[in-house]
């Protein structure tokens, strides 16, 4: 199944975007305030 396949990869796409985007936040965005 490619919808199978093409979910779950926009699934951990967008775990590790949001991981990324997350783990900025608390290194860079805080400090500045």
């Amino acid at each position: 199944m490619q919808d199978q396949s093409c979910t779950i990869a926009l699934l951990v796409g967008g775990a590790l975007l949001a991981g990324a985007v997350y783990t900025y936040a608390k290194l860079g965005f805080f400090k500045i305030d």
